[in-house]
C-alpha cells in the first residue's frame, strides 16, 4: 500500500489550515471572517466578469475535471472558484453553476445562483443534464437542461450509509469523479469511503458497486464489492457499461465488468515506467482523472505526480501522449510530449478524438491535437479567494 496521498483529497484536507495560515494567526476571529468574506466576493466578481469572454484569457483557479456535451462544448470544474464553467465551440466562457461563494444553497433554483463547495468532478448525460461532485458538501448535484440545480445524493454529512435506500438520504464522504452510463445511471467515486457507488436512474436509490470500505488493495478476479480500494479518484464508463477507475493510492487502473474487478494497468509502485510495454507492467504515480472512448478500446489517464497524460491503446500498450515529466508552468503551445504540466488531475475525450487536460496547478485547460498541445482556457492569472 502506498503512502502518497492523492492530490484532491490532500487539497481538501488541508484547505482550512492553508487559509488560516494565509490570513494570519495574529488576527481576531472577526477580522479573519471579514477577510474570508471579502476574498470570496472578489473571486466571485472576477469570475462573473469573464462571462462571454474568450476562454483563453479567462482566469481559472485549480481546474480539476472536464467533460464534453454532444455539441462539442466543454465544461470545467473550476474547483477553487466554486463554479462550473462552459466553453462553447466559439471559445467563449460562461458560468453555468455556482456564484463563486463557498457554501451550500440553491436547490430548486437557478444553478448560477447556487452555492458549491470545491466541486471536483463533472459529467454530462445523453440528455445534456450536468452532474457535479460537490465535494466538500458531500453531495452529488444535478443541473437540468432548464438550468435548475438539485441534490441527487448525499445529506451533506460526511460518512457512509444508505445503500438500498434513497440516494438523497445516504451519507457519502468527499466524492470526487462522476460518470454517467447510457441508461442515465450515475456513478461516483466515494473517495473517502474507498468505494464506487451508483445512483440508479430508475429508482433514485444508491448502491455500492466497488469497494468494501477497507483501505487497501485486494480482490482482483472476484466481486468488485468485496475488493479493497485506496482513495479512488477517477472514474469513466464505456458504451457497454464497463466501469474504469483510478485506484489512486494503489497506483493502479482497475476495470469492473459484470460485477467482477480486475487490474488493467499499473504494478502498484509509485513510479514512472512501462511506456511501450503492456499496461500491467507499467508504473503510475497517483493517477487521477480517467477517460475511456465509447468502445472501450482506448483509455487516457492523468498520471498526476508523474506530470504526464498516459494512454492505453487497443493493443494494451502504455505510452505517454503529453508531458515531459517536469513540473512546470509551461503555457507554450507545441509538442505535447515536450510540454511541462503541473499536477494534471482531469482528462476528457472530445470531438474527433481531441484529448483535453485539466492542467490543475498551472490553472489551465489544454488540448492535444495530433501530437500538439494548445491552451484552450485559463491563459490569464488565476482568480484567488485570498
Amino acid at each position: 500500500m502506498m503512502s502518497h496521498p492523492g492530490r484532491i483529497i490532500r487539497r481538501l484536507a488541508c484547505a482550512g489550515a492553508c487559509m488560516a495560515a494565509a490570513i494570519g494567526a495574529a488576527q481576531t476571529p472577526a477580522q479573519r471572517k471579514t477577510l474570508e468574506r471579502v476574498g470570496v466576493h472578489v473571486s466571485a466578481l472576477q469570475a462573473a466578469q469573464t462571462n462571454g469572454q474568450q476562454a483563453v484569457t479567462a482566469p481559472l483557479n485549480s481546474p480539476t475535471a472536464l467533460c464534453y456535451d454532444s455539441a462539442g462544448n466543454f465544461y470545467i470544474a473550476d474547483q477553487n472558484n466554486n463554479i462550473i464553467r462552459k466553453v462553447d465551440t466559439a471559445g467563449a466562457i460562461t458560468t453555468v453553476a455556482g456564484t463563486g461563494e463557498q457554501g451550500f444553497d440553491g436547490d430548486g433554483g437557478a444553478a448560477t445562483q447556487a452555492l458549491l463547495d470545491s466541486p471536483v468532478g463533472i459529467a454530462i448525460d445523453a440528455s445534456e443534464n450536468l452532474y457535479i461532485s460537490d465535494t466538500r458538501n458531500h453531495r452529488i448535484r444535478k443541473v437540468s437542461t432548464s438550468g435548475t440545480i438539485s441534490t441527487i445524493a448525499g445529506t451533506g454529512v460526511a460518512g457512509f450509509s444508505g445503500d438500498g435506500g434513497a440516494a438523497t438520504s445516504a451519507m457519502i464522504s468527499l466524492p470526487t469523479a462522476v460518470a454517467v452510463d447510457s441508461s442515465g445511471n450515475v456513478f461516483f467515486a466515494d473517495s473517502n469511503n474507498n468505494r464506487v457507488r451508483e445512483i440508479v436512474a430508475a429508482s433514485g436509490t444508491i448502491q455500492t458497486v466497488a469497494g468494501n470500505g477497507e483501505q487497501g488493495y485486494s480482490g482482483d478476479g472476484g466481486a468488485a464489492i468485496d475488493a479493497s480500494l485506496d482513495s479512488p479518484e477517477g472514474i469513466s464508463v464505456d458504451s457497454s457499461g464497463n466501469l474504469y477507475l483510478s485506484d489512486t493510492h494503489n497506483n493502479r487502473i482497475r476495470k469492473i465488468s459484470g460485477g467482477v474487478i480486475t487490474t488493467i494497468a499499473g504494478d502498484g509502485s509509485f513510479n514512472f515506467a512501462g511506456d511501450g510495454s503492456t499496461a500491467t507492467s507499467g508504473s503510475f504515480a497517483s493517477p487521477h482523472g480517467i477517460a475511456v472512448n465509447a468502445s472501450g478500446t482506448t483509455l487516457y489517464i492523468a498520471d498526476t505526480d508523474n506530470q504526464r497524460i498516459r494512454q492505453i491503446n487497443s493493443s494494451n500498450l502504455l505510452s505517454t501522449i503529453a508531458g515531459n515529466g517536469q513540473e512546470g508552468e509551461d503555457q507554450l503551445n507545441g509538442s505535447a510530449t515536450a510540454a511541462s504540466l503541473d499536477s494534471p488531475l482531469g482528462v476528457a475525450i472530445g470531438p474527433q478524438g481531441t484529448v483535453a487536460i485539466a492542467d490543475t496547478d498551472n490553472d489551465l485547460v489544454r488540448a492535444i491535437f495530433g501530437g500538439q498541445v494548445v491552451t484552450t482556457a485559463g491563459g490569464d492569472q488565476p482568480t484567488s479567494v485570498l
